[in-house]
This record gives structure tokens, sequence and C-alpha cells, in this order.
């Protein structure tokens, strides 16, 4: 019987620089993401505020009665928001819900910015009845994100069990409903 030696590996250890140069072009590469993400999702933002008050009256034709006119509660901005949530379902689908809330609280940031930048250029030559009040534009920023965040939520917490199209439906649906 011949005995062999046993060959003992060790683990190769990790020296401090290495292990800060990892970690540091990880989180350089999950800046990167989260930039090029919110740069898509900033402008759909963006071009909501601004047509947040422009009525599509192309529907109205079709409703005789007053008071249904599509025109008085449907507005560009408004479809404009509702595709962002699908892109926002899309990204947690991607990258989990984590990245994604990251996502959504850095698009919301930088339209944020980019609207008051917008609005002390033109506060010289804007009346203030020209403005929305600031009840309504509460509301509106305070509704879509929460939409946004719960339709994150139900995804995450939906995935990965019954039928592909059940996580996205219920997301969408209950994002919807909260918006």
């Amino acid at each position: 019987m011949e005995i062999t030696a046993i060959e003992q590996r060790r683990p190769v250890r990790e020296t401090p620089a290495q292990k800060l140069a990892r970690e540091s072009a990880a989180f350089a590469a999950g800046m990167v993401r989260l930039i090029l993400l919110a740069a898509i999702v900033t402008p759909l933002l963006l071009a909501s505020f601004l047509t947040v008050d422009l009525p599509i009256r192309s529907f109205d034709r079709l409703f005789d009665a007053p008071g249904l006119k599509p025109g008085l509660w449907l507005s560009v901005g408004g479809l404009i928001m509702t595709a962002t949530l699908p892109l926002i379902i899309l990204i947690t689908r991607r990258f989990g819900g984590d990245e994604a809330s990251r996502v959504v609280t850095a698009s919301w940031g930088l339209a944020a910015v980019a609207t008051f930048a917008e609005l002390s250029h033109l506060a010289p030559s804007v009346d203030a009845q020209d403005m929305p009040r600031v009840s309504f534009v509460l509301a509106y920023v305070a509704s879509a994100m929460l939409g946004q965040y719960a339709a994150i939520g139900v995804y995450d917490i939906t995935r990965g069990g019954g039928a592909w199209w059940r996580p996205p439906l219920l997301a969408t649906l209950i994002g919807y409903a909260v918006h």
C-alpha cells in the first residue's frame, strides 16, 4: 500500500489594496448603471411635468355627455407618466427592486433639480397665475412616486412563482391604482 501525500491548498488571500480596488470597481459600475438608467427615466418625468396641463381633446367627440369628455381629465403628461411605470417594472425585472428604487429616487431628484432650475430661470417672465398650486404639484409627485414604489414592491414580491405574466400585470395594476 502506497501512501500519497495530500496537497493542501490554501485559499489565496486578498490584500487590502486588492479588496479596495475590487470594491471600488463594483461601486463605479453600479454608479454608471444608476446614472444611465436615471438618464432614461428622467426625460419621461420632465416631459410629464411640462405637459401635465395639456388636455387631449381627440376623444371628446366620442362622448356626448358634457361631464364625460376625456379632455377634462386626460392630459398628455398623464399619458407620458403612464409610460414610466412599465419602464420601471422592466428595470425591476432586470436589476432587482433595490436598484429600481434607487433609479426612481435618482430620477425624481434629477427631475426636481431640473424643474427648479428652469423655474428660477423663467421666474422673471412668469406670472403667479401661470404656476400650478403647490398642493397640486405635491399631490402629483407624491402619487406618481408612490405608484412607482408600489409597483416595484409588488413585482419584487410576486415574481419567482406562477405564471410569467402575473407579476408584471399585478405590479402595473397596483402601481396605476396607487397613482
